[in-house]
């Protein structure tokens, strides 16, 4: 996925301090694309993800980013301000935290961390709970609902998702009809199609919405 950001006669607009509004022409100043739009440019960097992505998508999503950044870049290559953002978002190891965090800053950045990734997966389940209110019947959803309810709560709380990852069975493993699952969960039941299923996922396991 690509962050960008519109332009003004090819200029981006992290580059000029004072745009206002009425000359987006109608456009987001910044949005999240898996292709690059026309009159749209491509911010690549860790601090672009941190600054400008916040807004556009939450922060596990931006999270994930600045990730995959640091996996294809490598920590050593990064300037100290954006080594100490991997820090902040905790995507290294305890070592290479340590060469830019003191012990204090870590444990206030973990709970920035289990704050906001809280936060995000709360979105995402109310994101997906909404799409399936309207796409089922009442009775269907409630019924979904309450399948998922004690699921729900341990991803929301806890991050337990699947039994691949959590040793236990976890909300995504209902929702596939995996782990504990096969045979059974969202799948098994008569209002399950495969299109809502993957447009769940996508909220859930993405965060779009």
């Amino acid at each position: 996925m690509k962050l960008q950001t519109y332009t003004i006669n090819q200029v981006p607009l992290t580059q000029i301090p004072n745009w206002s509004i009425t000359e987006l022409n109608g456009n987001p100043p910044f949005i999240v694309e898996e292709l690059l739009k026309p009159n749209y440019f491509e911010l690549t960097g860790i601090t672009d993800w941190n600054t400008y992505g916040v807004g556009v998508r939450d922060y596990n999503f931006i999270r994930e980013q600045i990730k995959n950044i640091v996996i294809n870049v490598g920590f050593s290559n990064f300037s100290l301000v954006e080594k100490k953002l991997a820090s902040y978002y905790f995507v290294v190891d305890k070592t290479d935290r340590d060469s830019v965090d003191t012990e204090s800053e870590q444990k206030i950045n973990w709970g920035y961390l289990v704050s906001l990734s809280q936060d995000s997966r709360f979105k995402r389940w109310e994101a997906a709970k909404t799409y399936v209110s309207y796409k089922l019947t009442p009775s269907d959803s409630s019924d979904l609902g309450k399948s998922t309810s004690e699921l729900c709560n341990d991803y929301i709380n806890y991050n337990i998702i699947t039994k691949v990852k959590d040793g236990i069975s976890g909300l995504f493993d209902y929702l596939k009809g995996e782990g504990d699952y096969v045979g059974g969960g969202y799948p098994s039941k008569s209002y399950w199609t495969k299109i809502d299923q993957d447009r769940i996922m996508d909220i859930l396991e993405n965060g779009n919405y």
